[in-house]
């Protein structure tokens, strides 16, 4: 019985202003982030991979979900930095979804295609985008805090700012739409 029902592939890209020392450090702290959210996710047989100006990732997982790609978007977007646009791609083992996942600037954006069955495809029909609202807004992952001594005094969790959802797809919209490359 198969244990991985889903697999990620990832590529994260270095915008061009950026010097060969910025990109290595980039670089190596990208993948130290992803490192930390994908083990916080139960990813497993992460492999990461350098090609020109990207960093390629794949894991697989044993069950993800649609509320569970936003909250890794989410995490990550958050922490990508200046000059690093990201874009991952969440397929199942029974290939009946494929999402989509843009990054950069602090924003992302999410595209879902249901895929048809290869007797459905056969008369005509598409692959087609899911527009449906997922059950819940996405949320950052973080690790589990460590226990509290038993003479420390309960802390507040810092506050988080709220996130645009509606303002950042509008804006990844725009921008794919956009023909020519990418603003800075």
């Amino acid at each position: 019985m198969a244990q991985f029902h889903h697999i990620m592939y990832g590529q994260v890209l270095y915008e061009d202003g950026l010097s060969f020392q910025e990109l290595l450090d980039a670089d190596e702290r990208i993948r130290t982030l992803l490192q930390e959210v994908l083990s916080l996710c139960g990813a497993t047989h992460v492999d990461f991979d350098s090609q020109a100006d990207a960093t390629l990732v794949e894991c697989v997982f044993p069950q993800t979900d649609r509320e569970f790609a936003r909250d890794f978007c989410e995490t990550i977007a958050r922490r990508l930095g200046p000059g690093v646009l990201a874009r991952f791609l969440f397929l199942d083992r029974e290939l009946t979804s494929l999402r989509g996942y843009f990054l950069g600037r602090g924003k992302w954006q999410e595209q879902v295609f249901t895929i048809p069955t290869p007797k459905e495809a056969l008369s005509g029909r598409l692959i087609t985008r899911d527009r449906s609202k997922p059950s819940r807004e996405a949320r950052v992952l973080e690790a589990p805090a460590p226990e509290p001594e038993k003479d420390s005094a309960p802390q507040a969790a810092p506050a988080q700012p709220e996130f645009d959802h509606a303002a950042a797809l509008q804006t990844m919209m725009t921008m794919l739409n956009r023909k020519g490359p990418v603003p800075e």
